[in-house]
């Protein structure tokens, strides 16, 4: 194919295009930037509409035209792992080059009118706004910039000579020629992946799946472009699990495990109005789906879902990117790795850490760009995104605009004085029960009288505004201004609103509330700034003046706050009012800019009070019930229920503690990742009591008159990132609690401490853990104490013997999964092997060599477990030659972050298809109860695949034994040495003891030979019998064998008992051999490990 090429540069009245050829017939040429490959004639316009037949050349229609701009977060493209927190300006033309029925941009991408919806905007002009919004980067989205190529790439070359990023919002539907060129121009991209069937795209978009999965997988191989993956999941046509779970192995097995993958909700539009909404639970399943598959980044979309729009570590589970929309909240990322447990998190992230645009949607004009002449030719990469942005704090829906010029409003902190609580509160209140009863009877709430005195109600102010912020970050802010009003009516009102009605964001959440804080502003004193050019820079006091701008129907006003809080000088905090109020940054020199300076009194306090100011006398009377509870049990009585609360908490963590003197007992149950009842966990902790009364000395009732009973209650938990020595705490020691752990050992410290270091060693060393080691987790808690006769926060350190209680032991079970006689489904049937019961059996069957060396006793195997058609004759070929004992373990890499990070499966029996196979758990007990940290957990195997996949081989072979299944997570060589040792001194006593199974995978996701290369660097350490060197290479060499781990573990219990003198391979591939596909591949390996 000839394409002719011509540079737009040499056309200025017409803008010809590239990617085109002429026809063999007369008159006519051919697209080639697209599969569609249009022929026109004179006059005709390609399916897009855009590209246009003029004067037997190809033309764009629509270059330097667009139908709007708007600052945007990045989060909403959405990307997700390119550069986190910043701003990017976005803008799309006209018309698209697919037809869905669906679309969610019609008015735009259907558009036949260009010339009535858009604005004229030339590179240089957008890359310059750009710059000066303090954008990172520049979007082209709303329609395909596919269509729009010459205009983009220009763009994308005007970006770069400032120092900005380009993005591509786009379906992918090109050709191999023109893409090349079109991504080789762009940084990012989002890849809309609309469905997995041909099906689908012929009917509901008029095009082909083929040529977007080409572009997706050249994205991958061929450049080094970052790219995402959204699909639009519609109900009834793209959302059955069977599609979700073909397109999440397709992009597995092609992409890789890393690229980000987003499940956006559909809402019915355009031609497709036959449809609901997009069910969550359909795209949490999708999500789930895609996980199972073993996708690490997945996400769901245009749903209010906090945990699973945020980005978990898949080596630790830990939180690094914690979202609520676009806003972000706890951040754990350092130099692009996982702070906690440095696993390297796929992405580019900033190194000075992310921006802090927020969920801002912002509209701007491009004809608004400034007319300087001092403008820097390049912006560097800490600017752009971050420093620049535009603040945070805002408003919206002003009440009035009449501004007084003079200062004669009265400043309120005077007369208000040590009343200025009672704002507070009542504004809090207010955003309570605003949240409570929602947005559409929120109303109410402001119709309703006030509860402030009416002393201070009816003073009046110039404006107050209500923000509310989480873990410093905006979370809704809005006020009223611009002429006196009553401190009541405007504090309703503007509470209620940021409460409810912030447009920037969703509303307020219940269970935001205890994470808010809150600040309310009184503004007072306005004067107007008479003061033209930069004479106004010299009338500005930052930290005590706000501002306000006013020009033509453009306005917009900064609390005095912000310039402190973005440490912006009187010319920066000018600037950033201006982009405020949508105008270029120097509008505040300009004699027809009204500008308005104002002071403002700032109170702050909690939006809900901590769980200490929560606490009634309903906690205390639960209290009093206990003890006559136990009282009647003493008495031999039958005894009344524990009363049932109107309103119970959810806590992080109960300790009930009775004391006489020195003597006492703790009763605890601490749960930081998961809230608890604290009810139903103090009715768990009454029933427990009477057992332990008679080492106590307690025979009768009367006996526990002088025992004192208490609760300590934990509150919101936050987990702290590589706290090595205490550094790095983000606490209160004279106030907060502090928790560390590793594997079974817990340490408990409460307050009052001087020193959070010195809390921190001290809580190591009750628990008799190294305070320097990396691998050592806390937990940091709000604390309160509550008695049977008054309510306070505790500030009583525990006591020696209060720590030996807390620590040296495994976590507490209540609350953690127990043995269960449940069957465990198979969930990987139909993905990994198949579903139907005959066609496993032959699937197998054909896999297990039927004649072969024979089955001689090895204490241990290791086989692969990707799905049965990759792997299954190397899993087949070792099982066979290995004779299966009563016992198996079957020990593999925990692929999942749901769980605890070493877990035992607690159901009775294994379900496969056509059959089922036991779990031995009296074997699963013992374990459970003799290695440090290895617990009974559902939730860590429910969706992994490492165990379930080795089943179909051991029920085939060996049908009547007992299979013990555990996943091990993230963690370090000392502790695998350790699980090692421990389970050796286990099997020592047994006779036959279990076979142990490595499930484990070789290195996933290199071109053949360098897959091969590193394997062999793997398989060579293995082959010199030394786990420690097998850890080491696998590490230094960053190979992604994901059973190093339990391989490790597995070589170190066999050393142990003095059986590990060879391996033999039973056989080695990779996915190639299956696919044909050499460019990214997975390696096989299968051994018998013995002696």
């Amino acid at each position: 194919m000839n394409s002719t090429f011509v540079d737009s540069s040499d056309a200025k009245e017409k803008h010809r295009a590239k990617w085109w050829r002429r026809s063999s017939e007369q008159g006519r040429i051919i697209c080639d930037l697209c599969p569609r490959e249009c022929s026109l004639s004179e006059g005709d316009r390609g399916f897009c509409f855009v590209r246009q037949n003029q004067g037997d050349e190809m033309v764009l229609t629509t270059y330097g035209l667009s139908t709007g701009f708007c600052v945007d977060p990045i989060e909403k493209k959405p990307l997700a792992h390119f550069y986190p927190g910043t701003s990017v300006l976005s803008f799309g033309t006209a018309g698209c080059n697919l037809g869905c029925k669906f679309c969610q941009n019609w008015s735009i991408s259907k558009s036949r009118e260009i010339t009535d919806l858009s604005d004229s905007a030339g590179p240089d002009e957008i890359a310059e706004r750009a710059f000066q919004l303090g954008c990172r980067s520049v979007a082209f989205t709303y329609n395909d910039p596919i269509i729009w190529a010459e205009y983009a790439i220009d763009c994308a070359k005007a970006c770069r000579e400032r120092g900005l990023k380009a993005v591509a919002v786009t379906a992918g539907y090109i050709h191999p020629e023109a893409r090349r060129d079109f991504f080789g121009a762009m940084d990012a991209a989002n890849v809309d992946l609309k469905a997995f069937t041909e099906e689908f795209y012929q009917r509901l978009t008029l095009s082909h799946l083929g040529p977007v999965l080409d572009t997706i997988k050249w994205l991958k191989q061929e450049s080094e472009v970052w790219f995402e993956l959204t699909n639009l999941v519609i109900p009834e046509e793209n959302d059955s699990p069977d599609e979700i779970r073909k397109m999440s192995d397709w992009i597995y097995e092609n992409i890789g495990p890393d690229v980000p993958v987003h499940f956006s909700a559909f809402h019915p539009d355009f031609r497709l109005r036959n449809r609901p909404r997009t069910p969550e639970a359909t795209l949490v399943r999708s999500r789930e789906i895609a996980l199972e598959a073993g996708l690490r980044y997945v996400y769901v979309g245009n749903v209010n879902d906090q945990k699973r729009q945020s980005t978990f570590c898949p080596g630790c589970g830990t939180c690094v990117i914690e979202r609520n929309w676009h806003q972000l909240g706890q951040y754990r990322i350092q130099d692009g790795a996982c702070a906690h447990c440095g696993y390297q998190i796929a992405g580019h992230f900033d190194a000075d850490g992310p921006g802090n645009w927020g969920r801002k949607r912002m509209p701007v004009r491009i004809s608004q760009i400034s007319n300087s002449q001092d403008k820097p030719d390049k912006v560097s990469t800490k600017v752009a995104g971050k420093k620049m942005s535009p603040s945070s704090s805002g408003s919206s829906g002003a009440s009035s605009t009449t501004l007084s010029k003079n200062r004669s409003q009265e400043k309120p902190g005077a007369s208000v004085g040590n009343e200025q609580a009672l704002i507070v509160k009542t504004a809090a209140e207010l955003v309570r029960d605003a949240v409570k009863r929602g947005p559409e009877e929120a109303q109410q709430v402001i119709d309703a009288p006030s509860s402030l005195p009416e002393t201070i109600g009816r003073q009046t102010v110039f404006g107050i505004f209500v923000s509310l912020k989480k873990q410093g970050q905006l979370r809704a802010c809005i006020g009223n201004y611009g002429k006196p009003s009553r401190i009541s009516d405007s504090l309703k009102a503007a509470a209620v609103r940021s409460a409810t009605a912030d447009p920037r964001f969703p509303p307020i959440q219940l269970d935001e509330l205890p994470d808010l804080e809150m600040e309310v502003w009184l503004l007072h004193s306005p004067e107007r700034v008479v003061e033209q050019g930069e004479d106004r820079v010299r009338t500005i006091e930052v930290g005590k003046h706000g501002l306000i701008i006013n020009r033509d129907s453009s306005r917009g006003l900064l609390l005095p706050g912000v310039a402190i809080e973005h440490r912006m000088n009187s010319r920066q905090f000018l600037e950033s009012v201006c982009r405020k109020a949508q105008l270029p940054t120097e509008s505040w020199m300009e004699n027809n800019t009204d500008l308005y300076l104002f002071e403002g009194v700032c109170l702050k306090g909690p939006v809900q009070e901590a769980i200490s100011e929560q606490i009634s006398s309903r906690e205390s009377e639960l209290l009093v019930a206990v003890r006559q509870k136990w009282a009647e049990i003493l008495d031999n009585k039958a005894g009344s229920p524990l009363p049932v609360m109107a309103e119970d908490h959810r806590v992080a963590g109960v300790l009930m503690t009775l004391r006489k003197g020195d003597n006492k007992r703790i009763w605890s149950r601490i749960s930081p990742k998961a809230p608890i009842s604290f009810c139903d966990t103090v009715k768990s902790i009454t029933e427990q009591g009477p057992e332990v009364f008679p080492e106590l000395g307690i025979h009768q009732s009367s006996d526990l008159f002088h025992w004192q009973l208490q609760v300590i209650i934990l509150s919101r938990p936050m987990f702290c990132v590589a706290p090595v020595g205490g550094m790095g705490l983000m606490m209160d020691p004279s106030r907060d609690a502090l928790l560390v752990e590793k594997a079974s050992s817990r340490g408990l410290v409460l307050p009052p401490h001087s020193d959070r270091k010195e809390m921190f060693t001290e809580a190591c060393q009750s628990a008799g853990l190294d305070p320097s080691d990396v691998s050592v987790r806390a937990w940091t808690f709000q604390c309160a104490r509550v008695s049977e006769s008054s309510r306070h926060v505790s500030h009583t350190p525990l006591r020696d013997s209060d720590k030996a209680n807390q620590t040296n032991r495994p976590p507490e079970k209540t609350g953690r999964p127990e043995p269960t006689r449940q069957m465990r489904p198979a969930v990987k049937a139909g993905q990994f092997y198949p579903s139907d019961a005959v066609e496993l059996r032959d699937m197998v069957g054909r896999m297990i060599p039927q004649q072969g060396q024979g089955q001689a006793p090895w204490p241990a195997i290791m086989v692969p477990h990707a799905g049965l058609r990759f792997s299954g004759k190397i899993a087949g070929l070792t099982f066979s030659r290995t004779r299966i004992p009563d016992r198996v373990i079957v020990i593999g890499p925990k692929h999942t972050v749901q769980g605890e990070p070493w877990a035992i499966e607690p159901h009775s029996r294994w379900s496969i298809p056509g059959g089922s196979i036991a779990n031995d758990m009296e074997l699963a007990q013992t374990l459970e109860e003799r290695i440090s940290g290895w617990q009974f957990d559902d939730a860590a195997h429910q969706n992994e695949h490492a165990i379930e996949v080795e089943l179909p081989f051991l029920h085939a072979l060996a049908p009547k034994s007992g299979v013990v299944g555990v996943a091990i997570g993230r963690t370090s060589l000392e502790q695998c040495i350790q699980f090692g040792e421990q389970l050796a001194e286990i099997l020592a006593s047994m006779d036959p003891r279990p076979l142990l199974v490595i499930s484990s995978d070789m290195h996933h996701f290199a071109p053949e030979a360098e897959n091969r290369r590193l394997d062999k660097l793997a398989i060579d350490a293995m082959l010199q019998l030394n786990p420690q060197l097998l850890y080491e290479t696998v590490r230094n060499n960053r190979i992604t064998m994901c059973g190093v781990l339990p391989a490790v573990i597995v070589m170190e219990t066999l050393r142990r008992l003095n059986q590990l003198s060879k391996i033999e391979i039973t056989g080695y591939s990779t996915s190639a051999d299956t696919t044909g596909d050499k460019s990214s591949v997975v390696g096989y390996c299968g051994m018998l490990l013995g002696g």
